[in-house]
């Protein structure tokens, strides 16, 4: 896939067979929450962009482009190939970008297989928005919302810049590592990056990078998927403390300016506040080009039990207790 990392394709959330109905996606042992028998948080958010994508900006099994309704290849390819703004200007237009989604994780999602829905909701030139359903049987188990816009290479507001946040971004080096079945690396205030979270298990602030998870075993993923991924990581982020994680997501939002240029992405915890059982995380997203997005969770406690990081040596290495 141009401009992202290599990955295992034969790996991923989901499997999928295509039925008279349509796809079907039976969830594989990496969709298992650590909160139970039931798909993760991550897969959730994933498999519903995948399937936004797939309207707005359809691609193949190999992660190319395929062309949509009009003829257009859709936009993430002309970010990543040589030449783009060239391309962009023969085809009078710009990419669209899926500049806000906000997943809605209402019911906890059984791992059994399912099905996505999409709709249309407004198919403008500079801004398209689409909602869709993530199903199992007759029910209705998480939604979406995405608004994708048109940016506009010409636009310079350079002499009316308001501010923004000076911020600098640490990104692990190529290992060896040797990270758990989550396929992450974790950072803890200034401790330096490790693949056990047993060790970054403080109050320090924290910093989770992901590796590549396909959301469909023998696809890749598109940089969307990628942010899409993360988005839901932002709770992990932002309410990790040093007994481990408490708070489950209700939504999370993904907010982009640009798609990620990589297929291995950060989120770092920016601000958190709590009140009587309910959360509001906010983090960045960055990759090694920098930040590319923000994303934000409402969480709710979860009763009964709260997933920690054990040391390997005395137990699980993600552990509900």
């Amino acid at each position: 896939m141009p401009g992202l990392s290599n990955v295992d394709a034969m790996s991923g959330f989901f499997e999928r067979d295509l039925t008279d109905s349509g796809e079907v996606f039976t969830p594989t042992s990496e969709s298992k929450s650590g909160w139970g028998d039931i798909v993760r948080g991550p897969a959730i958010t994933a498999l519903l962009a995948r399937a936004i994508e797939n309207v707005v900006a359809p691609r193949d099994a190999d992660g190319q482009a395929t062309a949509d309704a009009s003829g257009q290849t859709p936009a993430q390819d002309r970010q990543h190939a040589s030449g783009s703004a060239d391309r962009r200007e023969k085809e009078g237009q710009a990419q669209l970008i899926p500049a806000r989604t906000t997943f809605e994780l209402h019911s906890p999602v059984p791992r059994r297989p399912l099905r996505t829905e999409v709709r249309i909701l407004r198919d403008g030139r500079r801004l398209k928005l689409v909602e869709a359903d993530l199903i199992c049987g007759d029910s209705v188990y998480a939604r979406a919302r995405s608004v994708w816009l048109r940016p506009n290479d010409d636009a310079d507001v350079s002499d009316n810049t308001p501010w923004h946040a000076d911020r600098q971004f640490t990104t692990p080096g190529p290992g060896p590592w040797n990270p758990s079945n989550d396929r992450r690396l974790f950072r803890s205030a200034d401790k330096p990056w490790s693949d056990q979270g047993w060790g970054h298990q403080d109050a320090g602030r924290k910093t989770v990078w992901q590796l590549p998870v396909p959301v469909v075993v023998g696809e890749f993923h598109s940089p969307y998927q990628v942010a899409a991924t993360v988005a839901d990581v932002t709770n992990l982020a932002t309410g990790w403390g040093p007994e481990g994680l408490d708070f489950i997501n209700a939504d999370a939002t993904l907010s982009l300016v640009r798609l990620p240029s990589r297929n291995e992405v950060g989120v770092q915890a920016i601000d958190r506040v709590d009140h009587d059982g309910i959360a509001i995380g906010t983090g960045v997203l960055f990759d090694e080009d920098g930040q590319f997005g923000t994303a934000q969770v409402t969480t709710i406690l979860q009763p009964g039990g709260r997933i920690r990081f054990e040391d390997p040596e005395t137990g699980a290495p993600n552990k509900l207790v």
